[in-house]
């Protein structure tokens, strides 16, 4: 009978583990190991120190090899650039230099000169139909010519004639600013011309002192006139004859002083 028992609470035992899983014990999980930091056999502190140096001695090696390598990239980049900088700028200059000389160059040969191309002297009684009113005095033709290649624009003059000793001759002095009146246009090898009178008779002992070369006869002045790029231009002139006056029927040649001649 209670045999019986025993193996009925058994059979019913196992039935009831098979019948409700939930009601199972879980498996027991497997424990970590002991920590074992901290312990004699594995100092922490030890251990925390060899790496923090072994890391910093690293760190500071791969810094110097990172700034060394940085540096010798930057300077070389910085050479190749500061290189290439100065070329540019060298060939920029270069080109500015030689496209200013060509300009230069160019508005030197098309641009508009003016000066004295001839001066002839006469005299009242020489001229047809003789001047009596003009007797033994000085009179004096001006030509002017552009030698340029471009027209000249605004072309003005002003000429004076003095009969003075050769040794003040540095006394004549032209104005600086001529004010426009009657201004014209003088094309490429075009002359235009003035008369000037000097005033009044010669006295006997200033021809005579012309004939010796003691005086002579100047006619000086200034020509201004604008170039086609719209540059004022100005020439000075000052030139003296000395010899037979009145003078011969063939004509007398002005010479240049050596001071009194410029232009721009």
């Amino acid at each position: 009978m209670l045999a019986g028992t025993v193996t009925a609470l058994t059979v019913t035992a196992a039935f009831s583990q098979r019948h409700h899983p939930q009601q199972e014990t879980p498996p027991t999980q497997q424990q970590p190991a002991p920590e074992q930091r901290g312990t004699e056999q594995a100092p922490f502190v030890v251990q925390i120190q060899n790496h923090a140096s072994h890391t910093e001695e690293e760190s500071n090696r791969n810094t110097e090899n990172g700034i060394q390598n940085l540096s010798n990239s930057w300077g070389r980049s910085d050479v190749i650039s500061a290189s290439a900088a100065i070329a540019g700028f060298l060939q920029f200059v270069a080109l500015a230099v030689t496209i200013g000389v060509l300009i230069f160059t160019a508005r030197r040969q098309l641009r508009a000169y003016i000066f004295p191309e001839s001066a002839g002297l006469f005299e009242g009684m020489m001229m047809q139909p003789p001047r009596p009113e003009h007797t033994n005095e000085p009179g004096v033709i001006l030509l002017w010519k552009n030698t340029g290649q471009t027209p000249a624009r605004d072309v003005i003059s002003w000429g004076q004639i003095a009969v003075i000793e050769t040794i003040h001759e540095e006394s004549l002095l032209v104005v600086s600013h001529l004010e426009k009146k009657f201004a014209n246009s003088l094309g490429t090898n075009g002359i235009n011309s003035k008369a000037i009178w000097y005033g009044r008779a010669l006295a006997d002992n200033e021809i005579k002192d012309i004939g010796t070369g003691i005086r002579a006869i100047y006619l000086y002045g200034r020509i201004e006139y604008r170039d086609i790029f719209k540059k004022q231009r100005w020439t000075n002139f000052r030139l003296r004859y000395a010899g037979q006056f009145p003078p011969p029927p063939e004509g007398v040649v002005f010479t240049t002083s050596e001071k009194g001649n410029d232009a721009n």
